[in-house]
């Protein structure tokens, strides 16, 4: 009786070494390092259809977690923008000169001129008042006012092509010039295209919500906006130093 309690001690102490030396990567034991080898493959395609086959219950957990977790992660997101705002600003400011000397010159446009000159605008003022301008751009038709040494085009950050700016820009000069910031110059197609672009930018970059951008989606030609960026117009009007904190909020 003692003698074959020893053995099934024994046994039981070889079974339960065997199945801790399984786990292990270098065990010592011949036997079990060579059942290792055996089974290492069934063991790793085990293992992998098991991932397999329960990979949407993963998936769906993550997602979840995201989707409980979003709220923390915007607000985390927004707290970092708006501690590292001024930061930004300064390389805000770079962009808008950058992205400004890119548009001007052509490179990088992303859609073909419809003008070939100032002409082609068919600038005309329906009732003859001339106040209310319009002209044709694609399917849309644009309305543009004048009074004393403004042109505004409403809805001007649909038209984005440099190009097509320059010409329509002209042709508002061709019906009534006006003015650059020293009262004595006259402003250029090209300097109004500029302004044009610092209004778009602004559209398409600020927060849909925010009042500057809601001021850009029309461009008012003035003389003393003339050759500033929106930039320098924004620190103008408010008397401030232009901060990406100012378009957060709060």
């Amino acid at each position: 009786m003692k003698k074959r309690l020893v053995v099934m001690c024994l046994g039981a102490s070889l079974i339960m070494c065997t199945a801790f030396c399984v786990g292990c990567s270098y065990t010592g034991i011949p036997i079990v390092d060579n059942y290792i080898d055996e089974k290492a493959d069934d063991l790793a395609s085990a293992g992998i259809s098991y991932v397999v086959e329960n990979a949407d219950d993963y998936a769906s957990r993550g997602i979840s977690y995201i989707k409980d977790n979003a709220d923390d992660y915007a607000s985390s997101g927004l707290s970092y923008i708006r501690e590292n705002a001024d930061d930004y600003a300064s390389m805000g400011k770079s962009f808008v000169e950058e992205k400004s000397s890119e548009l001007l010159s052509g490179d990088g446009e992303e859609s073909s001129a419809l003008f070939t000159s100032a002409s082609d605008v068919n600038l005309s003022n329906p009732s003859g008042d001339g106040k209310n301008y319009v002209f044709s751009y694609g399917e849309e038709e644009f309305s543009v006012v004048r009074w004393d040494e403004h042109w505004k085009i409403i809805d001007s950050y649909k038209i984005e092509n440099t190009t097509d700016m320059v010409f329509i820009c002209q042709a508002l000069i061709n019906v009534y010039p006006i003015h650059g910031a020293d009262k004595e110059s006259f402003r250029t197609a090209e300097d109004m295209a500029y302004e044009w672009i610092q209004h778009n930018i602004a559209y398409q970059y600020l927060p849909e919500d925010n009042e500057w951008r809601v001021k850009s989606k029309d461009v008012d030609f003035n003389p003393e906006d003339q050759g500033k960026s929106f930039i320098q117009i924004y620190e103008e009007r408010t008397g401030k130093e232009f901060k990406l904190s100012d378009f957060m909020g709060k």
